[in-house]
């Protein structure tokens, strides 16, 4: 790997307060180190959230969930469906919209709010399409405002978007299938909330205005309280099993992204050791040359002294030479 892709992971993992953080977007945190660049709504497959929210940015880890909403469709048959707020740093970076509606076809390309609830029981078993709304802050209204609050709750132990996967996933396990009496919207929003929030909390849970989750028209009850509670205490240890598994995959994958790291880091260092043990040998090499040269400098110096002493013994063997010749032809003269 890269020096540039760690050098992105660092940057992401710092804990600082970004002076404009509306340049966070939700959508941008669930892809890998922030590269991507769209912010508006992506409808996405509870799988393909659960790979983003493990392999994306990892600022995406820290992200709480504020605040979880059931709100109801105004319009028959009154499609319910969660909003999750998601946070990051005290400031809201988008929603998860969570909910069930039929799988499109191309002969039936119809939603939950479009399937009549005086279906047969031959025809009550569809496929599901569990789908989870990835939200940007300015659309967060545009996804409520034709819809009434049912219930509301601000988790006091913060939770992440791990919860969310976790507990669409198991929803979508135990029922793929839609079934228009038993498993439909209304169970799955009903659950997904139940799951989020906890029994504690459900026990204590004030419902707002006059509908209530699982009515239709205010008077007939497609799913009754009890049987959710009872559905959601049976599915919670899956719900609780999957969220261990998604936040060990997390750690996992940090876990390997710190080996990686440490691993290029000892290689980096061991590469620098490298290069200043080459750059020692080089400099011995080139004070040796230089050794060498001043060496070879003074054998041609002492080489040269040697030449200067010699002739200089001849000229004085031939001084002595001409003296004695000198004092020879003087003697018998005189």
């Amino acid at each position: 790997m890269s020096w540039l892709y760690y050098l992105r992971a660092a940057l992401h993992t710092l804990r600082l307060r970004l002076p404009y953080m509306s340049d966070i977007h939700l959508n941008r945190l669930l892809v890998p180190y922030g590269e991507g660049s769209y912010t508006g709504d992506q409808a996405c497959t509870i799988n393909s959230l659960e790979f983003m929210y493990v392999n994306g940015n990892p600022r995406i880890h820290e992200c709480i969930i504020s605040e979880i909403v059931l709100w109801k469709a105004k319009t028959l048959p009154n499609h319910e469906f969660l909003i999750a707020t998601v946070k990051y740093d005290g400031h809201v970076v988008g929603a998860l919209r969570i909910e069930r509606t039929v799988m499109p076809t191309e002969s039936r390309p119809v939603n939950a709010s479009s399937v009549s609830l005086t279906s047969t029981s031959s025809s009550t078993n569809l496929f599901a399409h569990d789908h989870i709304t990835v939200c940007c802050t300015d659309n967060i209204a545009l996804h409520t405002t034709p819809a009434q609050m049912i219930a509301r709750h601000s988790p006091a132990t913060p939770i992440n978007i791990a919860y969310v996967v976790a507990a669409c996933a198991v929803l979508n396990k135990a029922s793929p299938e839609y079934d228009v009496f038993r498993k439909q919207c209304y169970w799955y929003a009903g659950l997904a909330f139940r799951l989020l929030v906890g029994d504690d909390v459900m026990r204590q849970l004030q419902y707002n205005g006059p509908q209530r989750a699982g009515e239709v028209a205010n008077f007939f009850s497609v799913m009754k309280e009890p049987e959710l509670d009872r559905h959601a205490r049976e599915l919670r240890p899956l719900y609780e099993d999957k969220l261990q598994a998604i936040q060990y995959e997390v750690t996992e994958r940090r876990r390997k992204e710190r080996r990686a790291e440490d691993a290029e880091r000892v290689a980096e260092e061991a590469k620098r050791r490298a290069e200043a043990a080459e750059r020692e040998v080089g400099g011995a090499r080139r004070r040796a040359e230089e050794e060498e040269r001043e060496a070879e400098g003074a054998r041609r110096e002492a080489e040269a002294a040697v030449r200067r002493a010699a002739e200089m013994e001849i000229e004085l063997q031939k001084l002595k030479e001409l003296n004695q010749g000198a004092r020879t032809s003087a003697g018998p003269s005189a």
